[in-house]
């Protein structure tokens, strides 16, 4: 074969050869792009869908207290477990001013400060001239070791110290 004849088969072989499809490479699936979001829905808020009406259940308050009791005739002092319907510091001080053994004191609401460790107590009477101090030394001593006792023996209270106080001043016993 002439030498001009077989450049443009070489030519024709190489172009055909060298434009000859590579393997194929296995087909990847581009998402395509999200749609463009408008100003407005970009900046407001996430919401929670709203959720049916569901009533909670009523906080359960009572507990079991170990309460000091004072006997007949100024006896000693007797621990006695109670369930209180309000199983606090303020409940359990409650129920032994407004117990049998002090009902004849004519005692009002006492008031019940905590402060870190120290619990101060304020007792009232009835009546304006009612005084701590106008009691037998026996209910003295039952009336407020009971209360003491019981607010330091209740450990989850983590009350240490008891101040008695009567009209906002120190009762010094």
């Amino acid at each position: 074969m002439p030498v001009s004849r077989l450049v443009p088969t070489l030519l024709v072989l190489l172009v055909a050869g060298g434009c000859a499809a590579a393997p194929s490479a296995p087909a990847v699936a581009i998402p395509p792009p999200p749609p463009p979001v408008a100003a407005a829905e970009a900046s407001a808020p996430v919401v929670a869908p709203p959720r049916a009406f569901e009533p909670e259940a009523p906080v359960d308050t009572s507990a079991l207290v170990t309460l000091f009791v004072a006997g007949e005739g100024c006896s000693p002092l007797e621990p006695r477990n109670a369930k209180l319907a309000d199983g606090s510091p303020v409940g359990a001080v409650k129920a032994i001013v407004h117990s049998k053994a002090f009902a004849h004191l004519a005692l009002s609401e006492p008031e019940l400060e905590i402060e870190q460790s120290t619990a101060r107590v304020e007792l009232k009477g009835s009546g304006p001239r009612w005084s701590v101090h106008m009691l037998p030394a026996c209910e003295q001593v039952a009336l407020l070791g009971a209360i003491r006792m019981t607010l330091q023996i209740n450990e989850r209270w983590g009350i240490r110290h008891v101040l008695f106080t009567e009209g906002g001043n120190l009762l010094a016993i």
